[in-house]
């Protein structure tokens, strides 16, 4: 997933360093990465097989 950056914003990393990220550059996400971590997931390894168990586990936002 790739976004263009609309305004300058430092980005600190888990080790304390800061980076300059510039209004206009663009950066890359990689979804998968960031659902197994468990600060952001309380259960990353938990698989969802349908809606239902989707709605028990998480609120979930629909970007249009």
């Amino acid at each position: 997933m790739i976004r263009h950056v609309t305004r300058d914003t430092w980005f600190m990393t888990s080790d304390g360093k800061t980076h300059l990220i510039r209004q206009g550059d663009r950066v890359a996400i990689y979804p998968p990465a960031i659902h197994k971590d468990p600060d952001i997931f309380p259960q990353p390894t938990v698989r969802i097989t349908s809606p239902a168990q989707l709605h028990q586990l998480y609120y979930f936002f629909v970007f249009l």
